[in-house]
């Protein structure tokens, strides 16, 4: 029985962000082997267990700038970045740049789900749900594999109130 439940967070100052920051940014391209959720078919650069951790380090705290200048630095090394760079410059209000990034990053990389995913959510929080079929459309295209692609599509129908194709996705 939980009695209570308290939020930790073990960095609590600015030098011990900046150290696990620094170490972040050294294992990031390692994250694939330390497996996914089991959403995800095969753990990639994206989508694997340190990067779920360091978007909910980011979004707990609230610390978005420190999040972006990482993954700043490690989209140099990898266009997929893109996404994970996209999704905290939506929570962090920066939708502009996140736009941005996003039509550059695909220009790049047309077929990359997890980019394609990124867009058609943004899309779906707009209220731009026709824009958002033909992302989430394209990323089913991308990864007919991968659970939160039909996730999307689903979505997408769903408030597109296309209840029978939602319920075939």
């Amino acid at each position: 029985k939980i009695i209570g439940v308290r939020r930790f967070n073990p960095v609590t100052s600015t030098e011990l962000e900046h150290r696990f920051l620094e170490a972040a940014e050294r294992l990031f391209f390692s994250g694939r082997q330390l497996g996914s959720n089991p959403e995800v078919q095969i753990p990639n650069t994206v989508s694997n267990h340190l990067t779920a951790g360091l978007l909910k380090y980011f979004k707990t705290t609230g610390r978005y700038t420190s999040g972006i200048n990482l993954f700043e630095k490690l989209r140099t090394r990898d266009v997929e970045v893109s996404s994970l760079l996209a999704s905290l410059l939506v929570e962090g209000d920066e939708e502009v740049q996140a736009v941005r990034l996003l039509h550059d990053s695909l220009q790049d990389v047309p077929m990359d789900y997890a980019l394609l995913d990124c867009q058609a959510a943004f899309c779906v929080s707009k209220g731009e749900n026709d824009l958002a079929l033909e992302c989430a459309k394209r990323g089913v295209t991308a990864a007919p594999s991968e659970f939160s692609t039909w996730a999307r599509l689903s979505e997408v129908y769903v408030a597109l109130e296309q209840w029978d194709l939602a319920l075939l996705t």
